[in-house]
């Protein structure tokens, strides 16, 4: 009875609400929930506490291990009620075998004695496992129960998801605009620097032109002058005609 109680307040500690709200299981259990979000909000914290859209999830995960552990509780129940009536009715054969010879009464009541022990044992057995299969059943339907409670809950969870994911496409299409006003800015910024060297290219040519061109008239004036000095100085130049 004690050990019984001892296993039913342990069962009870590991099946507590708390850590099936959360989606916890057992110390030699992990769940390990994937999703092909990239978003790393929809995946489970360091700390181990899952988001709130993967409880159905994870709830339903839970129940899948409990139902299991019921079916494996119950196999266990049949295995050892099997096994006992395979002692009893070896118990009862020996019995018979004991009441006709009585030369082998020391052996007989040797295997009697290790077959009782053996029955004992599976009778503790199978009311451990009936224990767990009680403690497992209980906690089954605590989950559902859960379950059904937070499933509006987690809608509106859901909804407010799906608004918060809205709001960041939103975003994300700002900034998207905003890093294409930029690229556009650059390259006008570009342009303005290309028809800021293309200007003081121009206005360089335009001082060589001015320059060559003065030079140029320099130059012809000057030809103009000595022309007119070597005119003056010639002999075959016409004298001075008085006005």
């Amino acid at each position: 009875i004690q050990k019984v109680g001892v296993m039913r307040r342990e069962a009870v500690s590991r099946l507590d609400i708390s850590s099936h709200i959360l989606g916890t299981t057992d110390k030699h259990e992990k769940i390990i929930p994937t999703s092909s979000d990239a978003d790393s909000r929809y995946q489970i914290e360091e700390n181990g506490f899952p988001s709130i859209e993967l409880l159905p999830s994870l709830m339903y995960h839970r129940v899948m291990v409990l139902e299991s552990r019921l079916k494996d509780a119950e196999k266990m129940i049949q295995h050892k009620e099997g096994r006992v009536k395979e002692l009893e009715a070896v118990l009862g054969e020996a019995n018979l075998v004991k009441d006709g010879s009585d030369g082998d009464l020391q052996s007989l009541g040797k295997m009697l004695n290790e077959w009782e022990m053996e029955i004992e044992r599976l009778f503790m057995d199978k009311i451990e496992a009936e224990t767990r299969y009680f403690v497992v059943n209980e906690a089954n339907n605590e989950v559902r129960s859960l379950i059904e409670g937070e499933l509006p809950l987690v809608e509106a969870h859901k909804v407010l998801l799906e608004e918060q994911r809205q709001m960041l496409n939103k975003l994300k299409e700002a900034e998207e605009h905003a890093l294409l006003l930029k690229s556009r800015a650059e390259e006008l910024e570009n342009a303005c620097v290309n028809l800021s060297a293309t200007e003081r290219d121009l206005k360089v040519r335009s001082n060589v032109s001015k320059f060559t061109l003065y030079c140029f008239i320099q130059l012809i004036l000057f030809f103009l002058a000595l022309k007119f000095l070597f005119f003056q100085s010639s002999p075959y130049s016409p004298g001075v005609v008085p006005t």
